[in-house]
């Protein structure tokens, strides 16, 4: 879908009212086809919520959330007031705690054993936003 309002960067010359028209078509196109559909539909926190709270596949989560996974589902679920955010957190925490025990000697599990902590510190203490 996004390939076909990719504009070329190169060879564009903007020498005629029609080419000017094609390019401002394009930009309606692009908005009223891609960005203002997207915007509706992921419109706030609720609907990425009501998305992943019962996912738990890492790949799948992965691909919707992103690297630190982990740490975004925690703080959506938390900032949803979700009634497993405290058992997750725990989980999440523990995990990396048993990991960081195997592996001490790694800098990367270190901070990432430190982020978990320091994450659910924040999060325990932040009001959530959405009483889903």
């Amino acid at each position: 879908m996004m390939k076909k309002y990719v504009l070329p960067t190169e060879g564009i010359l903007l020498d005629s009212e029609e080419k000017a028209k094609n390019i401002c078509h394009l930009f309606d196109s692009f908005y009223y086809e891609y960005f203002s559909p997207f915007f509706e539909k992921w419109n706030n926190l609720n609907v990425l919520y009501e998305f992943i709270k019962d996912k738990n596949e890492v790949e799948e989560l992965e691909s919707i959330l992103g690297i630190f996974w982990q740490f975004k589902k925690a703080a959506i679920l938390r900032l949803c007031n979700d009634e497993n955010y405290q058992e997750y957190i725990e989980a999440l925490v523990k995990r990396f705690e048993l990991i960081f025990e195997r592996r001490s000697e790694s800098i990367d599990v270190r901070r990432y054993y430190n982020a978990a902590k320091e994450l659910k510190e924040v999060l325990d203490k932040t009001e959530p936003v959405y009483n889903v």
